[in-house]
């Protein structure tokens, strides 16, 4: 469980010389891991990750921005707005999780804005069974009260883990052995967006239904 912390551990090779393993690290900015010795830190499982690919690191690196460990943050594909005067928030998360286990996803949001990922601004956890491919899942926030400007910013980390170890709503820091966390910069901004239309295409069925199939494009929406 993430009360224990093996990744500070210094391991000794056959020569001597000590080494500490590479994992895999969130790098929003420090407030959000305000325990140095006990950061959100994953060990690698190649069968277990947001998105397509996965970063190992020494140690945490943090920026304002939220990509310092490099370009891992792939589990979601663009990054939603998020509305101050909606009490609502969701977001698509990529999840690959090939083990013989079902994983658990869950996301923070800081939507007070304090740089913290507080126990109340984490979403419903989510159970993603085993398969071979990647699959799509919602995280999903209710009942949210912000005061945060339009056009400041704040910030989600999501974290996947299997369920033989337990995660919930109060662990947004902390070592596990397997899975992955990804943190992101949200923008705050409550304009709606304007949407083009790039085609539409409406094709009858056995003369009893209509095939509806269009494509569109919300101009302003960005990965961050």
């Amino acid at each position: 469980r993430s009360t224990l912390f093996p990744y500070t551990t210094l391991f000794r090779s056959r020569t001597g010389e000590a080494f500490r393993p590479f994992c895999d690290f969130g790098d929003a900015p420090d407030s959000y891991d305000p325990d140095p010795w006990s950061p959100a830190v994953h060990e690698r499982d190649t069968s277990l990750r947001l998105g397509p690919t996965f970063d190992r690191e020494w140690l945490k690196i943090s920026s304002i921005d939220a990509t310092a460990d490099g370009s891992d943050e792939d589990g979601i594909g663009t990054v939603p707005l998020f509305d101050p005067t909606s009490s609502t928030y969701n977001t698509q998360v990529s999840v690959y999780n090939n083990t013989d286990t079902v994983a658990t996803v869950i996301g923070w949001l800081d939507y007070n804005g304090n740089g913290l990922f507080d126990v109340s601004e984490a979403s419903v956890p989510v159970s993603v069974p085993p398969g071979a491919s990647s699959q799509n899942i919602f995280l999903n926030w209710t009942g949210i009260s912000s005061s945060l400007p339009v056009g400041s910013y704040t910030y989600l980390r999501i974290r996947l883990v299997s369920a033989s170890y337990p995660m919930d709503a109060g662990d947004a820091t902390g070592y596990y052995d397997g899975g992955e966390t990804e943190d992101y910069r949200v923008i705050i901004d409550n304009t709606i967006l304007p949407v083009t239309l790039i085609s539409f295409d409406a094709k009858a069925i056995n003369n009893s239904k209509v095939k509806l199939a269009w494509a569109a494009s919300e101009i302003g929406r960005a990965h961050v």
